[in-house]
């Protein structure tokens, strides 16, 4: 049996690296294949410590903490009218630790969800 696409680290990086940097190439990577789903390999049970090492790992790459933590009106002026359903790193380690995404896929999924909003926020103010 194959392993999950959701496992291939050599393929996620080819294809990063192909990218031509800018948000709308990542942005249609990020999607390409749809809401994120526990790979078949993993117990559903594993969502926490799977959501909680992405969250880890993203978190390296964000250098100045633009997503680590709720944006103020003081640092974005206007960012309230603008986005509606914010989100951040620290609102997402929440709904991991707390349960409010659950178990499996359907957590996955909804995590996906969370990440896509997170980036398309930070897209529409800017």
């Amino acid at each position: 049996q194959e392993a999950s696409v959701f496992l291939n680290a050599n393929l996620w990086k080819q294809e990063r690296e192909a990218l031509d940097g800018s948000f709308d190439a990542a942005k249609a990577h990020f999607k390409s294949r749809g809401a994120w789903s526990l790979p078949s390999e993993l117990q559903p049970t594993r969502f926490k410590e799977v959501a909680l090492g992405t969250l880890s790992k993203m978190g390296r790459f964000d250098r100045y903490s633009v997503f680590a933590e709720p944006v103020s009106e003081s640092e974005a002026p206007g960012y309230f009218e603008i986005v509606k359903e914010p989100i951040d790193m620290s609102k997402m380690r929440e709904k991991v630790e707390s349960g409010e995404y659950g178990e499996g896929s359907l957590a996955a999924a909804k995590f996906y969800r969370d990440f896509s909003l997170m980036f398309e926020n930070c897209a529409a103010y800017n």
